[in-house]
């Protein structure tokens, strides 16, 4: 019976290093990751607002009320 608590706490304690000694690559995957996402999402935004021949301002005049919408 007392063998169920030290491995209780070996265990808790051997979970304590160990996410210790990963926690610096998980943060680094998780920046990496969040920042090629970006990247990607920049560029899809670029190549949608280039294919469709319109700067900034082609969304908010399309949305104007009275103006057909563009298809």
């Amino acid at each position: 019976m007392t063998d169920k608590p030290s491995y209780s706490k070996l265990r808790r304690y051997a979970w304590n290093v160990l996410f210790a000694v990963l926690y610096p690559f998980l943060v680094t995957f998780s920046l990496v990751f969040t920042a090629i996402l970006w990247v990607f999402s920049g560029l899809s935004s670029l190549i949608v607002r280039l294919a469709s021949g319109k700067g900034e301002t082609g969304e908010a005049e399309a949305a104007k009320p009275g103006k057909p919408p563009v298809s």
